[in-house]
C-alpha cells in the first residue's frame, strides 16, 4: 500500500497576512474567474470532458486580473 496523488496544503489565516480580506470582494473575484473561463467550459461540454481546471491566471505572467487572489496566492505559496 502506498500514497498516490497526495496533495499537501499549507493552511494559514489570510487575515494574519497583509491587508484585511473583504469576503464579498473575494467572492466576486472567484465568480469573475468562472465567467472569464466560459471558453474552457464550452470546450469541455463539446468534447465530453467532465472536468476542467484553468490555472493560467496564476502563471501566465500577465498583471493580475484579480489582485485579491494574486496577493493571497503569494501568501499561500502558490
Amino acid at each position: 500500500m502506498r500514497d498516490l496523488l497526495v496533495t499537501r496544503l499549507n493552511q494559514v489565516r489570510l487575515a494574519d497576512h497583509g491587508n484585511p480580506i473583504d469576503p464579498e470582494e473575494l467572492n466576486d473575484n472567484y465568480l469573475g474567474i468562472t465567467e472569464d473561463d466560459e471558453a474552457g467550459q464550452d470546450w469541455c461540454e463539446e468534447n465530453g470532458n467532465t472536468g476542467y481546471t484553468s490555472y493560467a491566471f496564476l502563471t501566465d505572467g500577465t498583471s493580475p486580473r484579480h489582485p485579491t487572489l494574486a496577493e493571497n496566492s503569494l501568501i499561500c505559496g502558490l
